[in-house]
């Protein structure tokens, strides 16, 4: 941090007060020490480039339109593990990766606007998404007739020997329906109506049994 710090204080302008201002923030929280190096950064480089002459700048942003993929994944990885909520992470990185794309002239607000249409009506006519209702019916039929228990059961007598072997039962029985339904939606949703009553009834947090439903149906 500190050599940042002092990039910060030589290319921006930094005073005393501000400098102490940043340090009280970063040692307030562990996890704001990575987003405000990252932020430092992208500062002074900002600083750097109005620095620069217009032909500069052109050759410079064509060259980073290459790198733009990697530093958004290289950034991705790094505040993941900063203590930062996923669900901020995730947006605040699309914004901000969008911004510095829209500047680059990699794509235009025009075609921004039309992403929405374009999905929904791909939605429309996309012919697997008629089996969902299906599939959902199914696994509401299995959960109602006591089939989806005996399953259940069956898992857990092979894995009795593990602990958790309820949790490991469920996310054995996600892989293999969401391998057979092809859709992450619709396998979710089955083992949600087959399973989730049966880990509630047995003493499972609801935070875990969602956790083991949600990331079998991705498997």
């Amino acid at each position: 941090v500190a050599p940042v710090l002092f990039l910060a204080k030589t290319e921006l302008g930094f005073n005393a007060q501000e400098m102490e201002a940043i340090l009280k923030a970063v040692t307030r929280r562990k996890g704001l020490t990575t987003v405000v190096v990252l932020l430092v950064i992208a500062a002074i480089v900002y600083a750097r480039i109005l620095g620069m002459t217009p032909d500069q700048q052109k050759v410079l942003l064509y060259a980073v339109q290459d790198y733009l993929p990697m530093a958004m994944f290289v950034t991705l990885a790094i505040l993941l593990f900063s203590g930062f909520p996923v669900a901020f992470i995730l947006g605040g990185l699309a914004f901000t990766f969008g911004i510095i794309g829209y500047f680059l002239d990699m794509f235009s607000l025009i075609e921004f606007f039309n992403f929405m249409p374009r999905i929904w009506f791909q939605a429309a006519e996309n012919l697997v998404l008629v089996a969902v209702p299906a599939f959902v019916f199914m696994g509401v039929m299995m959960e109602r007739s006591g089939v989806a228990n005996d399953l259940l059961y069956c898992v857990q007598v092979l894995l009795k020997k593990v602990a958790g072997s309820l949790a490991l039962a469920v996310v054995i029985m996600g892989t293999v329906l969401a391998a057979m339904t092809g859709i992450i939606g619709a396998s979710v949703t089955m083992m949600t109506a087959l399973a989730l009553p049966t880990m509630i009834k047995q003493g499972y947090k609801n935070s875990l049994s969602c956790g083991c439903i949600a990331a079998s149906g991705t498997l």
